[in-house]
């Protein structure tokens, strides 16, 4: 318990140094329920025209009783902010020609912030149930039955409060995230990054416990597994509300939100992948996958950190760049489907999520798309994923070939609505450095062919020299 409380103690430490950063500069709503002016709200209430020219959005804050308007400009790919302080009466100007402008509008005054506040109370009262149920292990008991016929017999349960935690926890979520909501300003950065950050916190949290038991989770003699339950539900309750808190301090945007996802996601997955790796063996030590799990999440979050400062992507274009990082995996898997070698199985895996999103970063520089258009691109690779079984279940192909099938289609997929969405003018980042112009992209559906062939008719095609190939894909510099 002395090595677990040296865990909580700092991360609990942090959540709330998080919470007192927030506290400095209290963000506050223009009028009920409108806590953020876009660009389009600007020009309907007709004001701030001293400052339209690259105008992104505008909040407004009260800092020892002094209000604030925090501005925020964009340029293409530049971005910064101004503050600029507002008197009693500039401020009231500014709410009656807001007011005004919503009331022609027809707009209710809390449809702005509406859709994040959901989110994040869905949020605290989804991962409610898991955190607690996990939690109620330390309420197992033993029980001792003694039948009617033959010996005693006993083993472990959870006891009546610990089976009835999980509904207890989950309606006081509810309650309080309503509650602690209501007037308040929710980001929807804020929000995606409550929901993701307590998603990781779990395998976070089954790091740790792997790392420091050097053993595999809920099992042994501790029988109400107090290391692991304390570790798992604790680092993905804090995890959650320090990225909450962080995302709402430093304003991030929902692009932001999803970058640091992605990095936290991907980071992690490499850092158990590259550790299978080196060690050969899915049966390795998991005090090791518990290490380097954490070392890969830490670094997948710097690299994404830099990657979106310096080269920033749009919600949309990272909703495509994490589909071609999961259609990567599984081109890789493919090619050693046959394999036994744990090594090869996870080095393919490794390889072919990299590939998969370092391509499609530097294929999205000439992107912007929307989070309905990344959308898309997710969907039409499902679409491509289900032809490609399709095929594989009519040309009665064997494993390993209706894998690559499967993947292909998903490539297929991904590369043919990327094309369509990137030739929308709407959709350019700039023209500058739009890779569409050097890249030439083919598919040949007789390429099927080949591949449905006997052995004996594809070595007759090699010897007459025909090109079946089902896809061309030619990048020049």
């Amino acid at each position: 318990m002395k090595t677990l409380t040296q865990i909580l103690v700092p991360l609990c430490l942090c959540i709330v140094f998080a919470m007192h950063a927030n506290a400095q500069g209290e963000q506050v709503a223009f009028i009920p329920g409108v806590f953020e002016l876009s660009n389009t709200q600007r020009q309907q209430a007709d004001v701030l025209k001293d400052y339209e020219k690259d105008f992104d959005r505008a909040q407004l804050f009260l800092d020892d009783g002094q209000y604030v308007l925090r501005i925020f400009f964009r340029k293409k790919r530049e971005s910064w902010s101004e503050d600029v302080p507002l008197s009693q009466e500039e401020l009231t100007e500014l709410r009656e020609a807001i007011l005004a402008s919503r009331a022609s509008s027809g707009k209710t005054a809390d449809e702005d912030d509406k859709s994040s506040r959901y989110y994040l109370v869905t949020s605290a009262s989804l991962h409610s149930i898991p955190q607690s149920i996990i939690l109620a292990n330390l309420t197992r008991q033993k029980v001792t039955v003694v039948p009617d016929f033959g010996p005693p017999y006993s083993f472990y349960e959870k006891s009546t409060f610990g089976l009835a935690l999980p509904f207890f926890t989950t309606a006081g979520a509810i309650t309080s995230s309503i509650l602690l909501t209501r007037d308040r300003y929710i980001s929807p950065a804020a929000a995606n990054m409550h929901f993701f950050g307590s998603a990781f916190g779990y395998g976070h949290g089954a790091m740790i416990a792997s790392t420091i038991k050097r053993d595999g989770l809920f099992i042994g003699d501790d029988v109400r597994f107090v290391t692991e339950s304390l570790l798992i539900s604790g680092v993905s309750i804090v995890e959650g509300w320090v990225g909450y808190y962080l995302a709402k301090k430093r304003k991030f945007t929902y692009a932001q939100s999803m970058a640091y996802n992605t990095g936290n996601f991907w980071g992690g997955s490499t850092g158990l992948l590259g550790y299978q790796m080196t060690a050969g063996s899915f049966d390795a030590d998991p005090a090791g996958y518990g290490f380097f799990g954490l070392a890969g999440s830490l670094g997948g979050l710097w690299l994404f950190d830099v990657l979106h400062k310096k080269h920033p992507r749009s919600s949309g274009d990272l909703r495509a760049i994490n589909t071609a990082g999961f259609i990567g995996v599984n081109l890789g898997l493919a090619f050693v489907y046959e394999s036994t070698n744990d090594r090869a199985i996870s080095t393919a895996a490794l390889i072919g999520a990299g590939v998969g999103i370092a391509s499609t970063y530097m294929s999205t520089s000439s992107t912007n798309f929307s989070k309905f258009e990344g959308g898309m691109v997710l969907l039409s690779s499902i679409g491509g994923f289900a032809l490609g079984t399709g095929v594989g279940l009519v040309s009665d192909l064997d494993s390993g070939s209706a894998v690559f099938s499967m993947a292909l289609g998903a490539t297929l997929g991904w590369i043919g609505s990327y094309l369509y969405f990137k030739n929308n003018e709407s959709t350019r980042r700039t023209r500058s450095k739009d890779l569409g112009n050097n890249l030439q992209f083919n598919i040949n559906p007789a390429g099927l062919t080949m591949l449905m062939s006997s052995p004996d008719q594809q070595m007759n095609m090699m010897r007459q020299n025909i090109q079946m190939n089902m896809m061309s894909l030619n990048y020049s510099f």
